[in-house]
Order: C-alpha cells, then sequence, then structure tokens
C-alpha cells in the first residue's frame, strides 16, 4: 500500500508493479496528484537555487536525483530549456 499519489509515489507504485510483479493500492487525501506536487510547475530543479549559499554538494545531490527519472521512465519526463537572467548591479 502507497500512501501519496504525488511524483514519489506513482513512481513507486509504477516500479512496484512493472519491475517487481507485486499489486500495489494507492491512498490518497483527494483526486489522484491532487496535493502539493500537483499544484507546482512540475518542474525538477537541478539544484541552482543551492548556488546562492555556495552549497555545490547540494547542488550536486540535486543534479544527479533530477536525472533518475530522465533514466528510469525517458517516455514520461523530458528536458526543458530554461533562461536564467541574472542583473549585476
Amino acid at each position: 500500500m502507497v500512501i501519496g499519489g504525488g511524483f514519489i509515489g506513482c513512481g513507486l507504485i509504477r516500479d512496484l508493479a512493472m519491475n517487481g510483479g507485486v499489486k500495489v493500492g494507492l491512498i490518497d487525501q483527494g483526486d489522484f496528484a491532487s496535493g502539493t506536487s500537483s499544484t507546482p510547475s512540475k518542474l525538477i530543479h537541478g539544484g541552482f537555487r543551492y548556488l546562492l549559499n555556495h552549497d555545490l554538494a547540494l547542488v550536486s545531490e540535486a543534479y544527479s536525483e533530477r536525472e533518475v527519472p530522465l533514466r528510469i521512465v525517458p517516455g514520461l519526463v523530458k528536458p526543458l530549456p530554461v533562461v536564467i537572467l541574472n542583473y549585476i548591479r
């Protein structure tokens, strides 16, 4: 039984059902994917916000985690080019 139908819950259900041959159930508070993971833009960031604090280890970890769904389920996710503007005063 998986609690929560967000990104992690759905990925876990998919992995268990397809690779483990396990029958899986889902409990979600509202409609499927109606919680916090459906409200934001659904972007998986690469850790750019951690650069402000010079936390390069966390940037590297976020980048590594971002690559996992690209490798495991390439048909469900896709890279999206983003432009970041930086104003220097």
